[in-house]
């Protein structure tokens, strides 16, 4: 773990003192962005499954016990078929390249976990991307005559991952579910050197979960009856480095 910390540490160390010792304007070229921050995460619970859905929870099947409503039926499913999973911390990483200060194309990592969630278990989800992204203010004033420069971007991923454990069965393994994702949100950059800005961004993610995962290990999955309603809003502080700009040569 110390050795992924430093290693990471190191990492960030050669990105700052390439980016500061480059000679571009921060207005194009290439990015690289570091985001940290939380997530709050609302989902469905009781979700049903397919009709042809052959799962069984207990000795008895899965699919037949969530269509009752009394009783540890309810306890069952609900823990067991929900997405309200991994509020807490959340952190990614952006790559992507900047055209001539008016728009940037960027792919992007983003995952948000809870180990708190009862018998300091890990539960969260983590997907995958590109985002398209669009700065206004450079029609009406080019970056070099401001320090902040605010944005509004839209992209989506091919693929989402949450896991998550049963309130009452630390012991288990992860449940889960996997599909893709919406993620759309605005911010703004602030400018500490032409090259190095700081920055907010508050993003939102809407996975479209369309396979319910029973037992990682096995393999094991189910379809669901219906795409589960799941947002996931994250407030997040960023460090972007600007650099290798074409326009200054």
């Amino acid at each position: 773990m110390r050795r992924a910390a430093r290693f990471f540490a190191l990492t960030v160390g050669l990105l700052a003192v390439t980016a500061m010792s480059q000679s571009a304007l921060a207005k194009g070229g290439m990015i690289f962005g570091l985001d940290l921050g939380g997530a709050f995460v609302s989902g469905e619970q009781n979700m049903k499954l397919a009709p042809t859905s052959d799962l069984y929870y207990n000795n008895k099947p899965l699919n037949a016990t969530c269509q009752n409503s009394t009783g540890v039926t309810e306890k069952v499913c609900k823990d067991l078929l929900r997405t309200d999973a991994g509020s807490g911390f959340a952190f990614g990483f952006r790559l992507g390249y900047n055209f001539w200060g008016y728009a940037a194309l960027e792919t992007y990592v983003h995952a948000n976990f809870n180990t708190d969630s009862g018998g300091g278990k890990f539960e969260g989800a983590a997907g995958w991307g590109f985002l398209g992204k669009y700065f206004p203010l450079e029609h009406f004033a080019k970056l070099k005559q401001r320090w902040y420069d605010p944005f509004v971007y839209f992209g989506g991923g091919f693929i989402t991952f949450m896991g998550y454990h049963e309130e009452y069965d630390y012991d288990h393994d992860l449940r889960g579910w996997k599909g893709g994702h919406l993620l759309f949100g605005l911010g703004s950059d602030f400018y500490v050197h032409k090259t190095v800005s700081l920055g907010f961004d508050l993003r939102f993610m809407m996975p479209m979960y369309k396979t319910y995962i029973y037992d990682w290990d096995n393999d094991i999955t189910a379809t669901p009856s219906s795409t589960p309603s799941t947002l996931i809003v994250s407030p997040m502080a960023t460090v972007t480095f600007h650099f290798l700009d074409p326009t200054d040569f």
